[in-house]
């Protein structure tokens, strides 16, 4: 792991999410990496984002698969790709939403719910 790694799940681990932002580049990016993937500057820091963001497409998971207990007690439920509204998009979960009403183009907000004694950053309706 990496700073920027480290960063970003102690953050998460303490309810607030940090993403990496390029100074030269004046943008955030996602997935954690000690460089900007977009012009390669390592002038990289992590900052506090707002939570704030929409579903740009989703997913609903009948069949998870793998060992984890924890998703399977948890089937039927929603995986998302969430256009935050620092223009970064991430992949999540969406909690406390009926699978029938959730829907591309909803506002949603972040939250942390814990899952296997970890973590984990997830998204309900804004």
């Amino acid at each position: 792991m990496t700073r920027v790694d480290n960063t970003y799940w102690e953050g998460v681990e303490r309810g607030r999410m940090e993403l990496p932002f390029c100074a030269p580049c004046n943008q955030f990016y996602f997935y954690p990496r000690p460089f900007c993937p977009s012009c390669w500057s390592q002038d990289v820091e992590s900052r506090p984002i707002s939570g704030e963001g929409t579903i740009w497409s989703y997913s609903v998971v009948h069949f998870p698969h793998g060992p984890n207990e924890g998703w399977k007690s948890r089937v039927p439920y929603i995986v998302a790709l969430i256009s935050l509204k620092e223009n970064v998009r991430l992949m999540s979960n969406v909690v406390d939403c009926p699978v029938d009403r959730v829907k591309s183009g909803m506002e949603v907000r972040l939250v942390y719910r814990e899952l296997d004694e970890r973590m984990l950053p997830v998204f309900v309706p804004a």
